[in-house]
C-alpha cells in the first residue's frame, strides 16, 4: 500500500470506504497514530487562541484529535477534539447535537489550515473538513492552568462570537 502524507491521508480517512485503511503503519503507541497536523482558531468564553490538533482516525467518519497550544516540544495537552461526518451527527440525538459545531464557518473564514502540507494538497483536503462538524473538550482554561475538576470543563468552539451553529 502507498503510504500518503499526512494531510492527503486526513483526506483518505474521511473518503474511505469502511475497512479501507488510508495509511501503511504500524503503529508502536497509541500516540503513534496521530500523525495529522491541523492548526485551528478556537474560542472558549469569547477568547480566541491558536490550535495544534494532532488527528488519527477512531472509525470511517469519526475523527479524534489531541490540541496544543503550541507545536514546541513539552506543550501541554489542553482539549480533545472529535470530528464526525454528517452521518454520525445526523444520527445523534437533537439533544447531544447542541454540543457539537459546524467547521464550514472557521474553514471558509481561513481559520483552519494544514501547517505541514502543500498549498494544493490543503485546499483540496479542506474540502473534507469543512463537511465535518466538531465537538472540543478544554480540560485546563485558556492558560492552560492546571484542571480544576468538572466546574473547568468547558466546550471549545471553532465559531467565532456571532458565527451560528447552522445545522
Amino acid at each position: 500500500m502507498i503510504r500518503l502524507p499526512n494531510a492527503v491521508a486526513l483526506a483518505a480517512l474521511l473518503l474511505a470506504p469502511a475497512g479501507l485503511a488510508a495509511q501503511d503503519t504500524t503503529p508502536t503507541n497509541p500516540l503513534s497514530q496521530f500523525t495529522t497536523h491541523v492548526h485551528a482558531i478556537h474560542w472558549l468564553d469569547g477568547v480566541r487562541y491558536e490550535a495544534h490538533h494532532w488527528f488519527k482516525q477512531l472509525e470511517p467518519g469519526v475523527l479524534q484529535g489531541l490540541v496544543f497550544r503550541t507545536t514546541s516540544e513539552g506543550a501541554p495537552l489542553v482539549e480533545v477534539e472529535w470530528a464526525i461526518d454528517s452521518a454520525h451527527f445526523a444520527a445523534l440525538p437533537r439533544d447531544q447535537q447542541r454540543h457539537w459545531h459546524p467547521l464550514l464557518p472557521a474553514v471558509i473564514a481561513g481559520r483552519v489550515t494544514l501547517p505541514d502540507v502543500a498549498e494544493a494538497d490543503e485546499a483540496e483536503t479542506l474540502k473534507g473538513i469543512q463537511t465535518l462538524y466538531a465537538q472540543t473538550i478544554n480540560l485546563a482554561g485558556i492558560e492552560g492552568a492546571l484542571p480544576k475538576g468538572l466546574q473547568g470543563v468547558g466546550l471549545a468552539t471553532h465559531l467565532a462570537p456571532g458565527e451560528t451553529r447552522g445545522h
